[in-house]
């Protein structure tokens, strides 16, 4: 009777496991992603829609939802190709920004139902708006307006308007720096701390990496407008050099500060998940806590086996006595 009734737990438990596989399986990511981006002088109106795997002839429609789950606004029909590809773009009428207020992006069918879901992880959700907002966001344009001076240093025909191109890049540097560290700091943490959720973890990284590329140039066009700033003429092996390599230096600084911003907003980047819904901040778990249904199958799987045991000790009992 033991033996029948352990061979009983061992085939329900494969069951109820092959149940939880399954059901992690099914948690099918489209290809691509919603990503938040610019429009024009608009820092994150814009709402970029790139995906793939998506089933042909259904009308899906998007939508943005807050943290809380009390605004939303419709962002679009998705026109799928025969390819199952789908592209869309929407820009908030009035120009404000979408990122930092909507954290969940849906896709619903016709009916209204729920298709595919992602969020921005809870757990990092504060610190990826910040940065892209202010360390990410001031990077970008603090860099971009040195690069302006720097051009001017290197296209001018006099030593005092070389120089004071040169002061002007100069009293950037402190700001590019600072805003450069901040970056660094805020996507490193949220690589350790989003970790599971890759996507974000690798956009952190790069991120991270080019904002100290960014650094490194305005470092070194900082060397260059100092030398250019003490320099007593013009001189083709002298301030012209420096000037120059000012301008490149800055350049580089400029590049790398584009591409530390789109990394930034890349981390509030959404890739839908086929099943998954939105699980807003008033509700417990958090958003984005990857784990809990996780932890929910497990728990459910470890009753069965305590009841079981349970029940073999009883067997047992019942057995010997």
């Amino acid at each position: 009777m033991v033996r029948t009734f352990s061979t009983g737990i061992i085939i329900s438990l494969v069951a109820v496991l092959t149940l939880f596989v399954s059901s992690a399986m099914a948690q099918t990511k489209l290809g691509g992603s919603v990503s938040f981006r610019d429009d024009g002088a608009n820092a994150g109106a814009k709402l970029v829609t790139s995906l793939t795997g998506l089933d042909v002839g259904i009308a899906y429609e998007g939508q943005l939802w807050s943290a809380d789950g009390q605004s939303s606004v419709d962002v679009g029909a998705l026109t799928i190709a025969v390819d199952g590809s789908a592209s869309n773009t929407y820009v908030h009428p009035d120009g404000s920004s979408l990122q930092g207020n909507y954290d969940h992006y849906v896709i619903v069918d016709p009916s209204g139902s729920i298709i595919y879901s992602d969020s921005i992880p809870s757990i990092v959700s504060d610190e990826i708006n910040s940065v892209i907002t202010t360390d990410a966001l001031g990077l970008r344009d603090t860099v971009a307006a040195a690069l302006v001076s720097a051009k001017a240093a290197n296209s001018a025909t006099t030593l005092s308007a070389q120089q004071t191109s040169a002061n002007e890049v100069l009293a950037a540097i402190d700001a590019i720096v600072a805003h450069a560290d901040g970056v660094i700091a805020a996507a490193d943490l949220i690589a350790v701390s989003a970790a599971a959720e890759l996507d974000v973890a690798a956009a952190a990284k790069l991120a991270s990496s080019n904002a100290a590329d960014a650094r490194t140039g305005a470092l070194q066009a900082q060397s260059n407008a100092t030398a250019l700033v003490a320099a007593t003429s013009i001189s083709d092996y002298g301030s012209k050099i420096q000037a120059q390599n000012l301008e490149v230096g800055l350049s580089n600084a400029n590049d790398s500060a584009r591409l530390a911003y789109g990394n930034a907003q890349d981390m509030a980047a959404f890739v839908p998940v086929l099943g998954a819904s939105p699980v807003f901040v008033s509700a417990t778990p958090a958003v984005g806590d990857s784990m809990v249904p996780s932890a929910a199958w497990m728990a459910l799987i470890l009753g069965f086996v305590l009841i079981a045991t349970g029940g073999v000790l009883a067997t047992k009992r019942q057995v010997s006595s």
